[in-house]
């Protein structure tokens, strides 16, 4: 094929990955059996292979990171969502960039997303703050640990703020010097 062609050759995966029979049986069926998985096979016309499947299979996440590194083509083809994000850190996953998750989400599924998740994901307090509306409030529904909140890089500025009954809420028993010291 020249440089010219309209059509081009596909690419040939570059990481697939050996599975067993059983591996194949789960997440393709009895009757179509294979022994690797690759990209192709996830994102072909009709396969309704996700990531969540290939984790069900027992294929190692690091290989899967291996065969497609880029997210946001497992997001483009609808192969990940916002509840995979807890076996998704070797992609860095940033939920409310590549799942439009909003701050009630933090509320509703801090099981799935924890503040070291953010703080991976390059998410920070000024971001929760100004952007998403983060306040004392949602924060003690959110339930992070003081020192989850001081990774995310909360600052004496949002303290402020926060009343009393406010700070004991986010902050238990913990004093406002205390937290001060921690961010120093």
């Amino acid at each position: 094929m020249g440089a010219h062609d309209s059509k081009q050759a596909p690419l040939l995966d570059m990481y697939p990955i050996k599975i067993t029979t059983l591996q194949s049986n789960s997440l393709f069926g009895m009757f179509r059996p294979k022994t690797t998985l690759t990209w192709a096979d996830i994102i072909e016309k009709g396969s309704k292979v996700t990531f969540r499947d290939c984790v069900n299979a027992k294929i190692q996440i690091s290989k899967l990171y291996q065969m497609q590194k880029d997210l946001d083509e497992w997001i483009r083809y609808k192969k990940v969502v916002l509840e995979d994000c807890k076996d998704l850190a070797l992609w860095c996953p940033n939920p409310f960039y590549h799942f439009q998750a909003n701050i009630g989400d933090l509320i509703l599924k801090r099981h799935i997303i924890s503040a070291e998740m953010l703080v991976q994901g390059g998410v920070t307090f000024d971001i929760l703050w100004e952007r998403y509306g983060l306040n004392p409030d949602l924060m003690a529904l959110i339930r992070y640990t003081p020192e989850q909140w001081v990774a995310l890089g909360i600052q004496d500025k949002h303290l402020q703020c926060f009343s009393d009954d406010q700070m004991y809420a986010v902050f238990g028993r913990l004093q406002r010097k205390d937290i001060l010291q921690a961010i120093a």
